[in-house]
C-alpha cells in the first residue's frame, strides 16, 4: 500500500501527446544499455515508426540510465504503445504476482484533445475543498469512477466558523485551549488550504492570483471562461472578512486597522481523520486566527486589485468593493513600510515584529514564513496598477530593489529565477511572489511600451534557461527543474539541510511551464517555448522517475491517495476515494513524514525522484493543495486553448528566403474585426503571417487570434508582435475568400502537412 512500483520503463506522457508537439519518451533501467536501443512506435499494434534511442548515462535524479525516445514525427491521431527491444525486460511482482512487460510503454494518445476533461475535474476540487458548504452529489463532476460519486458529498465541516484572535505567535496550547479568548470574529468561507482544516490567506493568494490570471490569459486571447474567476470569488470573500477590523477587534484593531490575519484554523494541530458529524460535534477543536502579517496583506491587496480590473462590465459593485479593500488595506500597510522594509538576520522576523510570520514547524501546521515581504509589496503595486494606472504605484514598482532573493537582486520587471546550484529553481512560489506581479505588468494595457519590452525580454529569457535545463545531456525526464539544498528548522538549536527535490516538487514543475508558456505568448508563438512547457507536463503525467501519472484518474498508472482528511478510502472503505484530476506534490528528497520513513527510504540515499508514496498518510510527498492545483489547472487550460486553430494541426516547417518588395498603388482591402485603408503590398513569402521568413504554425495562430482578436493582433493592435500590412498580404492564400479568414491558416496546415503543395 503506497509503494510504487513502475509498470514500465518506457516513460510517456500517459494521456498523450499534441499532433504538433515534440513527442519524447525516455526508456530508464537500472543497469546501463550503452548502445543505442532500437524501439518502435505502434498504432493499433502496427508499426508506424522505428527510431534509436539516445543514451544520455545516468540520471542522479531519476536513479536510472537513460535514453531518450524521440518520436516527433508521429503525428496522425490515434492511440499509441512504444515498443523498445530489449524483451528480457520483465518484471513479477513477488507480492501482487503480476508480471509486467517493462519493454512496453503504457497506452497514450496523440492528438488535440489529450487533455479533454481534466479541467473541468480539477476545477471541481475547489468546490469539493469549500469549508462551509454542504457538499452536494449535484455538484461534484470530479469522482473516481471506481467509486460512489455519492461518497463524496457531506456536510459541511465549518458551516460556522468563529475563532478567537491571537496577541502572539504560540508554538503550542495546552491540551485544553489556554490562549487568547479576548475577542473572535466570524472566518465562515473559504477553501481548505491545508488538510488539516487550515485555511490560510498565502496559500489561498496564489490560489486566487492564479486561477484569476487564466482568467485575465484567456481574456487578452480573445476568449474566457468566466468559471475560474467565480470560483476565485469564493475565497476572495472569505479573505475581506481577514481584515482587521478596529471596531471588532481590541487586538490588534487600534494599530492594525485594514491589515489581514494570515490564518484561520484549529488551534493544535491534529491528525484526526474522520466523519464530518465526529469533527463538528464530538472532537470540537477551537478555532483561532493567528495575528495579521504584512505578507498576507500585501497578498489580499495584489488579489483584489487584481479582481477589480476583472470584475469591471461583469459585476461592478464587486469590483469597486475589491478595490476599495485594496487601496484601504495599501494605505494602512504603506504606514508601517520603515518596518516591513527591511532586510537581514536580525530584522524581518516574528521575534521581533510579529507582524512577520513564523516557519510552519514552530507552530506545527503551514504557516509559509516569509521575513522579507519587498516582493509581496512590489506584487501588490504592480497589481494596483495594472487596474488604476495610478502614478503611486507606479513609483512604486518602478524602484523595486529586492538584494536578498534567491535569485540574487531582483528588480522591477524581473523573472525571479535563480541561476544559482542549490537554489530553489522555481519562477515563484508562496514566499517569492516577484514574478507575479510582473506578469500581471505583462498583460496590462497600463503598462508602458518601453517597459513591456523589458518584461517580454525577461520572460523569453527565464523560458531560454528552462529550456536548457531541459535538453541538457543529463536530464532524462526532460524537465524544467533541478533540485535544491533545504534547509529544515525543525528546532532550536541546529538546522537540518539536505539536497534534493523540496515539498511540493511538482507545483515548482508546473509554475515553470508556466513561464514558458508565456513565452509562447511573448515570441509570437514559437513553438519551442510551448514544446517546453507541454514537456514539462510530460513528467507530471508520467514520463518521470517512478512512471507515475501524479494526476488522480488519469493515467494508466495513478496517483490514488492523495493526503486529505476525508478521501481516505485506503485506510476505511467506508470513506471516498480521491476525485479524478487532483494533482499531488510529488517527490520531497526531505524523507520528512513517518510513512515513507517506514518504507525504508533514508533521506539523502534515495533519488530525488523516487522519495514518493501514493499513500493518505504521507503527507510530505502526496499532499494536495489549492495553490499547486491551481498552477496545474492554469498549464491544462493554456495546453487546450494553444490549440484554438481550425483543422489539424502541422508538425513540420518550410524556411525560404526572399527580400522583400513594396508597390505604392493605394486600395481599400478588409482587416479583421475593422476596414482600413492601406497600401497594396506584394507578398514576400506566401503564408508567412508574422514575416519571419518561416511558414509554420505560428503563422496560422496569428491569423486566428487577428481574427478572434484584432484589438490585440489585428493590424493596428496592442500586441507587440501583431499582424502587419506585410503579414496581412503573406496571409491571404485562400484564393476560394478575398482577405483574412479562418480558410487561410485552415490552407496553411494544410500545406504544412503536404496536403497543399504551394501556397502560391
Amino acid at each position: 500500500m503506497g509503494i510504487i512500483t513502475p509498470r514500465s520503463d518506457v516513460r510517456v506522457n500517459q494521456m498523450g501527446y499534441y499532433t504538433a508537439n515534440d513527442k519524447k519518451a525516455t526508456y530508464a533501467t537500472s543497469k546501463e544499455i550503452k548502445e543505442p536501443v532500437s524501439f518502435t512506435v505502434k498504432k493499433n499494434g502496427e508499426t508506424v515508426y522505428t527510431g534509436k534511442g539516445t543514451p544520455i548515462g545516468y540520471d542522479e535524479t531519476a536513479g536510472d540510465y537513460c535514453q531518450i525516445l524521440d518520436f516527433s514525427t508521429v503525428s496522425e491521431p490515434g492511440t499509441y504503445t512504444i515498443e523498445v527491444d530489449d524483451k528480457d525486460n520483465i518484471y513479477t511482482n513477488s507480492r501482487t504476482g503480476e508480471t509486467y512487460k517493462k519493454y512496453i510503454s503504457h497506452e497514450f494518445k496523440i492528438g488535440n484533445d489529450v487533455y479533454s476533461g481534466i479541467l473541468k475535474d480539477t476545477l471541481n476540487y475547489y468546490y469539493q475543498n469549500r469549508s462551509d458548504e454542504d457538499i452536494e452529489e449535484s455538484k461534484i463532476t470530479s469522482s473516481n469512477p471506481k467509486d460512489k460519486k455519492s461518497k463524496l458529498a457531506h456536510s459541511a465541516m465549518h458551516k460556522n466558523d468563529t475563532a478567537y484572535i491571537q496577541s502572539e505567535w504560540i508554538k503550542t496550547y495546552g491540551r485544553e485551549f489556554d490562549g487568547d479568548k479576548r475577542d473572535s470574529i466570524d472566518v465562515t468561507g473559504g477553501w481548505y488550504t491545508g488538510s488539516d482544516s487550515t485555511k490560510n490567506v498565502i496559500t489561498g493568494a496564489n490560489a486566487v492570483w492564479l486561477l484569476q490570471n487564466m482568467y485575465e490569459m484567456d481574456k487578452s486571447r480573445g476568449d474566457a471562461s468566466e468559471e475560474s474567476l467565480r470560483e476565485a470569488r469564493y475565497e476572495l470573500e472569505w479573505m475581506f472578512k481577514m481584515i482587521v477590523d478596529a471596531d471588532k477587534d481590541s487586538v490588534w484593531g487600534k494599530d492594525h486597522a485594514n491589515f489581514v490575519y494570515h490564518q484561520a484554523g484549529d488551534y493544535r494541530p491534529n491528525s484526526f481523520a474522520g466523519k464530518t458529524y465526529i469533527y463538528d460535534e464530538e472532537y470540537m477543536p477551537v478555532r483561532i486566527v493567528r495575528p495579521p502579517t504584512y505578507a498576507a496583506t500585501f497578498n489580499m491587496i495584489a488579489c483584489a486589485a487584481q479582481a477589480a480590473r476583472l470584475w469591471e462590465g461583469i459585476d461592478d459593485d464587486f469590483a469597486k468593493e475589491c478595490l476599495k479593500h485594496a487601496e484601504d488595506s495599501w494605505k494602512a500597510v504603506m504606514a508601517y513600510k520603515e518596518k516591513w522594509d527591511v532586510s537581514g538576520v536580525s530584522s524581518g522576523h516574528y521575534w521581533v515584529d510579529p507582524q512577520f510570520a513564523p516557519i510552519g514547524s514552530y507552530v506545527g501546521t503551514g504557516i509559509y514564513e516569509d521575513s522579507c515581504v519587498k516582493d509581496e509589496a512590489y506584487w501588490a503595486a504592480c497589481e494596483l496598477f495594472a487596474t488604476t494606472g495610478a502614478e503611486e504605484y507606479y513609483d512604486e514598482l518602478k524602484n523595486y530593489e529586492n538584494k536578498y532573493s534567491r535569485a540574487g537582486v531582483t528588480k522591477a520587471f524581473d523573472i525571479e529565477l535563480s541561476q544559482l546550484d542549490g537554489v530553489t529553481y522555481s519562477a515563484f512560489n508562496n514566499s517569492d511572489t516577484t514574478t507575479l506581479g510582473t506578469l500581471s505588468l505583462y498583460l496590462s494595457d497600463k503598462t508602458a511600451a518601453r517597459d513591456k519590452e523589458i518584461i517580454e525580454y525577461n520572460i523569453i529569457q527565464a523560458a531560454e534557461s528552462m529550456l536548457e535545463i531541459e535538453n541538457s545531456s543529463k536530464n532524462g525526464m526532460g524537465i524544467p527543474f533541478k533540485g535544491a539544498e533545504v534547509m529544515e528548522r525543525i528546532g532550536m538549536p541546529g538546522d537540518d539541510t539536505h539536497a534534493g527535490y523540496e515539498a511540493g516538487s511538482n507545483a515548482c514543475i508546473t509554475n515553470n511551464a508556466m513561464i514558458m508558456a508565456y513565452a509562447y505568448e511573448a515570441s509570437n508563438a514559437d513553438m519551442k517555448y510551448l514544446n517546453g512547457m507541454t514537456q514539462a507536463m510530460d513528467y507530471i503525467f508520467g514520463r518521470n522517475g517512478l512512471g507515475i501519472s501524479y494526476v488522480t484518474g488519469y493515467g494508466t498508472y495513478h496517483s490514488n491517495n492523495p493526503s486529505n482528511r476525508y478521501w481516505i478510502y485506503e485506510l476505511d472503505h467506508d470513506f471516498p476515494m480521491a476525485p479524478s484530476g487532483v494533482m499531488v506534490s510529488g517527490p520531497a528528497s526531505g524523507i520528512q513524514d513517518d510513512y515513507v520513513k517506514s518504507l525504508g527510504m533514508e533521506r539523502g540515499k534515495v533519488p530525488a525522484q523516487k522519495c514518493y508514496a501514493d499513500s493518505v498518510s504521507s503527507w510530505s510527498t502526496n499532499d494536495s493543495a489549492v495553490d499547486w492545483q491551481a498552477s496545474f489547472a492554469w498549464n491544462i487550460n493554456f495546453a487546450e486553448n494553444a490549440w484554438d486553430v481550425p483543422g489539424p494541426l502541422p508538425t513540420t516547417t518550410t524556411t525560404t528566403t526572399t527580400p522583400p518588395t513594396t508597390t505604392t498603388t493605394t486600395t481599400t482591402t478588409p482587416d479583421p474585426g475593422k476596414t482600413t485603408t492601406t497600401t497594396d503590398i506584394a507578398v514576400t513569402k506566401s503564408g508567412d503571417a508574422n514575416c519571419d521568413d518561416t511558414v509554420e504554425l505560428a503563422d496560422a495562430i496569428l491569423i486566428m487570434q487577428s481574427l478572434a482578436n484584432p484589438d490585440k493582433y489585428g493590424l493596428s493592435g496592442t500586441a507587440p508582435k501583431h499582424l502587419t500590412p506585410q503579414g496581412k498580404a503573406n496571409a491571404d492564400v485562400d484564393k476560394s475568400t478575398k482577405g483574412i479568414t479562418s480558410g487561410d491558416a485552415l490552407r496553411i496546415q494544410e500545406h504544412l502537412l503536404h496536403l497543399v503543395e504551394s501556397l502560391d
